[in-house]
C-alpha cells in the first residue's frame, strides 16, 4: 500500500520496503459467522464486517499485488509500547511474539515462526 500524501507517507518510505508498507488481518469468526478486517490506524485499531465481496477482493489483491500469511491466533497481549505502528498493534491483535519493527520485519519473523504464505499467485 502506497500513503501517497498521507503524514503517513514519509514514514513508510524511510523505515518500509516497497511492497510492505502496512498491514491488516482478515479473520474469520466462528461464532458470528463473519470475516473481519482489523487495520490497525493511527492511534487507533479499527475492526469492521467483512462483506463476502471485500473477502473477495482482499484474496484477488493479496494474490496480484500484497502478501498474506496464515497465522493461528494464540492469544492477544499487549506489549505495551510507547510508539503505537500498524505492526505492534497486530502483533498485540494476533498474538504474536516475534521482534520486528516493519510491516517486512512481521512478514520474515512470522514465516521464521511457522506462518504459512497464503494467496500467492499460481505461475
Amino acid at each position: 500500500m502506497d500513503y501517497g500524501n498521507l503524514p503517513q507517507s514519509r514514514w513508510a518510505r524511510i523505515w518500509t520496503r516497497k511492497g510492505f508498507r502496512h498491514v491488516l488481518a482478515l479473520a474469520f469468526e466462528p461464532e458470528l459467522e463473519q470475516w473481519l478486517f482489523v487495520e490497525p490506524q493511527p492511534g487507533q485499531c479499527v475492526i469492521r464486517v467483512a462483506e463476502p465481496s471485500d473477502v473477495n477482493k482482499f484474496i484477488v489483491f493479496c494474490t496480484k499485488r500484497g502478501k498474506a500469511l496464515q497465522w493461528t491466533e494464540k492469544h492477544a497481549i499487549t506489549h505495551g509500547y510507547a510508539i503505537r505502528t500498524c505492526v505492534s498493534m497486530l502483533k498485540d491483535v494476533i498474538g504474536f511474539n516475534g521482534f520486528c519493527l516493519t510491516p517486512y520485519g512481521l512478514y520474515r519473523a512470522m514465516i521464521k515462526q511457522g506462518a504459512i504464505p497464503t494467496f500467492e499467485e499460481r505461475g
